[in-house]
């Protein structure tokens, strides 16, 4: 792995939980619900990230499309590379018989304190240690969405980082990454609009709607030899709906 400078690994890099800052021990209630989960079930398919699947669990595309496809989500709001690093290391320790699929990834979006090149070398950290704990696994990264209504720098920061993480993902085995440009979230004005983005960082059920088709095209093209099977009749459903979503 990469380092910062000198042998210094930087901190988006080095596994560590999330401060307890607000007294009431709620991340790591949450980790271990995930832990519990992991240890009693086998799901397929596998999310794990921040704020942005976090919210995707509570979207009625979850329900409908990945929860009957034995899907779960190991998200949590607000965590960076190192915290995502730390739980996965954890959840997969506790739950070595669990063998997904596949599993979905986004993190680095609240990177905010870290630069570029360590958003990324933290989220191939995160990638490499999954391929690690799971090599039957298919590895997908979902690239960081863009952010803010109008043109900014974190836009421009997630913007470097998807395309460090593209090349390096390279290096990883089963792993593929997820461009997330032709989307369209960004109109040709450069806007965001909150149809899609309602605070211009969470996706609405429009904006699921769309990632998650993407997800699921991913998979039918990709994972063919996992058995992982996407029933076109779901598929085709999806579509109608963000076809009917960009026609309002």
């Amino acid at each position: 792995m990469p380092s910062s400078g000198g042998d210094t690994l930087p901190a988006s890099c080095v596994a560590k939980p999330r401060e307890d800052s607000h007294g009431d021990g709620r991340w790591m209630s949450i980790h271990n619900l995930h832990v519990h989960y992991a240890r009693n079930n086998d799901p397929e398919i596998v999310f794990v990230g921040d704020t942005i699947f976090q919210q995707l669990a509570i979207s009625p595309i979850w329900s409908k499309v990945f929860a009957p496809m034995h899907a779960v989500n190991f998200s949590i709001a607000g965590d960076e590379t190192q915290n995502v690093l730390w739980r996965v290391q954890n959840w997969s320790d506790s739950s070595e018989g669990m063998k997904p699929k596949a599993i979905v990834v986004h993190v680095g979006t609240e990177n905010y304190s870290s630069t570029e090149d360590e958003v990324a070398q933290g989220v191939i950290a995160v990638m490499g240690r999954l391929s690690a704990l799971h090599p039957s696994s298919k590895l997908l990264f979902l690239g960081l969405l863009p952010r803010g209504e109008t043109p900014n720098r974190l836009r421009e920061k997630n913007d470097e980082v998807n395309r460090q993480v593209q090349a390096l993902l390279r290096d990883i085995p089963n792993t593929l990454f997820i461009d997330v440009d032709d989307l369209d979230f960004i109109e040709p004005d450069g806007k965001i609009q909150a149809h899609e983005m309602y605070d211009f960082l969470h996706p609405t059920t429009q904006g699921f709607d769309k990632i998650c088709l993407k997800i699921l095209e991913t998979f039918r093209e990709t994972l063919s030899d996992t058995n992982l099977l996407i029933p076109a009749h779901i598929l085709a459903a999806v579509k109608k709906l963000v076809s009917s979503d960009e026609e309002r």
